[in-house]
């Protein structure tokens, strides 16, 4: 386990509180702080409710596995692709201007 993982453990958002903040977004751009399954820290800039460029071809249980392991699937404004953000390790979300952060 990295050394910052083992310093942050105990200071996540709670799963219930990052989705509500992700559902008040209503599609604009959030920023989200988490830790990667690597232990690494990563910041990212994403959306939900993207729908342009969706080619179709991912397996149709994914959306049901993705809530059965807590993650969300959102749309990385930098990569220009869909990535996944595991609940349970968010830290920190901007949505609208105001920061939520664990303490």
């Amino acid at each position: 386990m990295s050394i910052l993982k083992q310093q942050t453990e105990s200071k996540f958002l709670p799963s219930s509180r990052v989705i509500e903040e992700v559902k008040r977004s209503k599609g604009t751009i959030f920023g989200v702080s988490f830790i990667k399954m690597s232990g690494q820290l990563r910041r990212m800039a994403c959306r939900i409710s993207v729908k342009k460029g969706v080619k179709g071809t991912s397996k149709r249980d994914t959306l049901a596995e993705d809530k059965a392991h807590d993650y969300i699937r959102v749309f990385d404004i930098n990569a220009m692709g869909f990535r996944r953000i595991n609940l349970k390790t968010v830290i920190e979300t901007k949505v609208r201007g105001i920061k939520t952060t664990a303490y």
